[in-house]
């Protein structure tokens, strides 16, 4: 019984994430570390304005290459 409860404890404490700043364990999903105020994980508005801004310049480079393969007329 000992050794199930124990095994438990250390597959939570496995699950559970780190701060990297001060190595508190965090219980819950935060952005900030409640304990230092260190970031722990990148906000989504930050990823999805990135694949945004990535879309949009690929899309000019191609607009742009097919736009001087036909010439500027």
């Amino acid at each position: 019984m000992r050794d199930m409860m124990a095994t438990e404890e250390k597959n939570r404490s496995q699950d559970l994430e780190k701060c990297p700043h001060c190595d508190y364990i965090l219980i819950d999903r935060t952005t900030y570390c409640p304990y230092c105020g260190t970031q722990v994980a990148e906000p989504i508005w930050k990823k999805a304005g990135a694949w945004v801004l990535l879309t949009l310049f690929v899309y000019v480079l191609v607009k742009c290459h097919v736009r001087i393969l036909d010439g500027f007329d």
